[in-house]
């Protein structure tokens, strides 16, 4: 056990029969040699697996309270439902979500890699590296928004502190920039604020949920509470409370089908990075159905208050405000005083560190796992955090949030692109390959090598994409011109992500069944396994071990240690091995 020890660097009391898994440490001096590997590409070590249940839940309580999710659900109201017509909306997208995240989470948490590893399974080691470019480049938008939403809210605590000093800075900047002096000057705090934070790797930075799960809702949930009691509490006033014309018969029907997609829009991001949070969970019943479920519970809860401050703001001020920092002012506009400038400064600033929470779970964290796949060999997570820090500024994110029209059409955008992107990937661990993922095979970048198709690509894969993506794509253009394409082409991007979804993963199974895949490295018989029979050994075979990661390249070879533990803590036979690395299977006494 002392060697144990010195290896891991754990002591043995940690390594007991709870960590129920076979943990493989990669170690190597040369990691990040190779454009296919490096440390954070690897399965997660025994050492990273900090994340437990309560961590995923606090995680979904804290990444609720954000401005984009706010946003997201009072305008609604904005652009005409009503509240029972917008919580409707919310709840079935809610669920939707809450399926498809467990679903996507599941291969992360049973092999412990992430969404630029797992891709390769199902698009190809070269194919992969586009959907991986494809999601960085809507993380470093979201990025820049989520930085400019967490700004405007820290400006209205500005504005509490320091009344009309704050107000009254002089602007310098033309209209044509599309922000004012004293917004520029939020945003560039905020975002300085957040550089020490993307410093930390997120095996490390699990703390961080719980604190904020604590921090920020107390104030968010009292602020409705105000609001909807300020404003009589009246639900059919509320429902009632609409700024256009109400939809009837098969436009209601629409209308709210639209609802749906863009509620899918705001959290598509968090289902295709489950991967990569995923993938540290202690054991993978963490990261299973009680986040969902508490996924569900939480995002249907802060949608109710975000969609009744709306509506309440409506009764109050004639005006249903579609972002918190409009609400916030509008209080101080027609309440000018301590009780209400204290109550929205900590309203403010909750939001705004709660907002900074999200950007690093939902953005910076999944872009630097997305360019250590990409550019494996120069970056890193935490490298890849620092240049989507940088990016972030560069893209003028502000520009993106003019009304609530285009931000439902920008979110709508997001689940037609990546929504495709979900259904062959899902199709094929569940489906094609029964969750039987060779992770070896992974790093295999040998032409005939099992995720080598055909130069690399999976054109299966990528066919489905295409026609997932093709059949919703032009109504993208309505939503920022209207009368641009035809009624067909509106309702079918209203469908967004569930037709995005289903139709790519359908024809990636059709593609598949006509045109097989191999399932098993060329070495081994392709017989068809259990339905996870190699994720439950975390996608190893016995003669696997001693895996050494750089075995199929040219690459000196990598000091490789192999920890074994038995699932229920039986005894196992001790034996140790030494060829290009340590294997070493122990008991717990």
């Amino acid at each position: 056990m002392e060697i144990l020890s010195k290896l891991t660097g754990r002591r043995s009391a940690d390594l007991d029969v709870r960590s129920r898994a076979k943990e493989l440490v990669c170690k190597s001096d040369n990691i990040g040699s190779s454009q296919w590997y490096n440390k954070d590409l690897v399965p997660a070590s025994l050492a990273q697996r900090k994340w437990k249940m309560h961590t995923y839940v606090f995680f979904w309580w804290a990444s609720s309270f954000n401005q984009a999710e706010w946003s997201i659900g009072s305008s609604l109201v904005a652009v005409g439902l009503t509240f029972r017509q917008s919580m409707v909306s919310v709840f079935i997208g809610a669920i939707l979500c809450a399926m498809a995240m467990v679903l996507t989470a599941r291969p992360g948490a049973k092999l412990h890699i992430g969404y630029p590893t797992l891709l390769r399974a199902s698009f190809g080691m070269w194919g992969s590296k586009i959907f991986v470019t494809m999601r960085g480049a809507v993380a470093i938008i979201w990025f820049g928004i989520q930085t400019y939403f967490a700004s405007t809210l820290f400006a209205v605590a500005l504005r509490c502190i320091f009344g009309h000093k704050w107000t009254d800075i002089p602007n310098h900047l033309p209209a044509s920039a599309g922000i004012n002096t004293q917004g520029l000057v939020a945003f560039f705090l905020v975002w300085l604020f957040q550089g020490p934070l993307i410093l930390i790797h997120p095996s490390h930075i699990y703390w961080l949920w719980p604190l904020k799960g604590v921090l920020v809702p107390p104030a968010v949930v009292g602020f409705f509470i105000w609001a909807v009691t300020s404003a009589g509490a009246d639900w059919g006033i509320f429902n009632t409370n609409i700024t256009v014309e109400p939809a009837h018969g098969a436009a209601l029907g629409w209308a709210i089908v639209n609802g749906i997609n863009s509620v899918m829009g705001t959290l598509s991001p968090m289902i295709l990075n489950q991967p990569d949070i995923a993938r540290y969970a202690r054991k993978p019943s963490d990261a299973g159905w009680p986040q969902g479920a508490s996924m569900l519970i939480i995002k249907t809860s802060i949608f109710f208050f975000s969609i009744s401050t709306a509506c309440a703001t409506r009764v109050l001020y004639g005006e249903p405000f579609w972002n918190m920092w409009d609400q916030l002012n509008a209080v101080l506009d027609h309440n000018w005083n301590a009780t209400a400038r204290t109550g929205c400064f900590a309203v403010a600033m909750s939001m705004c560190l709660g907002t900074v929470g999200t950007n690093l779970s939902a953005n910076s964290i999944p872009f630097g796992a997305d360019m250590t796949g990409l550019i494996p060999k120069y970056l890193t997570i935490v490298r890849g955090q620092i240049l989507v820090w940088i990016l972030g500024f560069a893209i003028v994110p502000w520009k993106f949030l003019t009304s609530a029209a285009k931000f439902i059409t920008f979110l709508g955008s997001y689940t037609v692109l990546m929504g495709a992107v979900l259904g062959p990937l899902l199709a094929d661990y569940y489906i094609v390959r029964r969750g039987n993922i060779h992770v070896p095979s992974l790093f295999d970048a040998n032409p005939g090598s099992l995720y080598w198709f055909v130069g690399g690509f999976n054109w299966r894969a990528i066919a489905a994409w295409c026609a997932g993506t093709g059949l919703t794509i032009s109504g993208i253009a309505n939503g920022y011109n209207i009368g641009a394409v035809g009624a067909a082409a509106v309702n079918l991007y209203s469908l967004g992500w569930i037709l995005s979804v289903s139709t790519s993963a359908v024809i990636y199974l059709a593609l598949s069944f006509i045109f097989p895949v191999p399932t098993t490295p060329a070495s081994r018989p392709n017989t068809t396994k259990p339905f996870e029979y190699l994720a439950n050994r975390e996608g190893f075979y016995d003669e696997d071990l001693p895996w050494d990661v750089t075995a199929s390249g040219a690459d000196p070879p990598t000091r490789v240690v192999s920890i074994t533990t038995n699932d229920d803590g039986a005894s196992e036979d001790g034996d140790k091995n030494l060829k290009d690395g340590i294997h070493i299977t122990t008991k717990e006494v």
